[in-house]
Parts: C-alpha cells; structure tokens; sequence
C-alpha cells in the first residue's frame, strides 16, 4: 500500500519514511505542500500523512483540499504540539486522525497503528 507522507523538515520525514517502510508501506514523501498538489494530480494513495505546521500550505490547508476530491484517501495529521483545538480542528476538517510526534513508535498507538487504523485492517 502507498502512503504519501509530506513534512518540510527533512528529519522528521525521515523518521516516518522509516517507520513506514519497515513496516512494509510504500512511502512517497515529498517536502512540501505544493509538491503535494502536483503529485495527487496523477496518483491515488491509500493514506496520506501530513505534517501540520508547513508553510506556505499548512497540512490543514491540505487537508481541506485532499478532502475537496471525489473519494479521497483518509488523511493523518502529524504535529510536534498536541493543542486540543489542533486535534479539534483536525476531526472537523475529516481526518482520520491527528497524532503528536513524540508517540511516532508507540505500538499500540503510534504511526503505522494509526496508518493501519485509517486504512481499516
């Protein structure tokens, strides 16, 4: 299964690039917002991992617009602050969930749980 996953912060994305690949995922990741549009122009992930604090797109801003598609994959925002009005925000906003990086590999919870949770196996 493809997971796209866009994050600015070229270590971060490494991190979950990791996670997810060992776990088995085809990842695309990509560094921005914009590089984001582009590729969902042509592909069709079955997940999409977004980091919340980008610029100039936000990963709200890319959600609002993945979610603006014609049967659009679940999405996953992923942030280094876990405010409630962010987690708030997400649930409204339709994403499958909204994870804080510091529980990244926690097992029952963490990001392959929550990619494998949004894809419902």
């Amino acid at each position: 299964m493809q997971v796209l996953l866009v994050d600015d912060d070229e270590f971060g994305r490494a991190h979950m690039r990791d996670l997810l690949a060992d776990d088995g995922y085809e990842v695309i990741d990509l560094a921005g917002g914009e590089a984001a549009l582009r590729y969902l122009e042509g592909a069709r992930p079955a997940v999409i991992v977004l980091d919340v604090m980008m610029a100039p797109l936000t990963g709200f801003d890319l959600l609002r617009e993945v979610r603006r598609r014609e049967t659009p994959p679940p999405v996953l925002l992923v942030s280094g602050a876990g405010a409630l009005g962010a987690q708030t925000r997400a649930r409204i906003g339709g994403a499958a969930g909204y994870l804080t990086k510091d529980r990244l590999r926690h097992p029952a919870d963490g990001l392959c749980a929550r990619v494998r949770q949004a894809l419902g196996a």
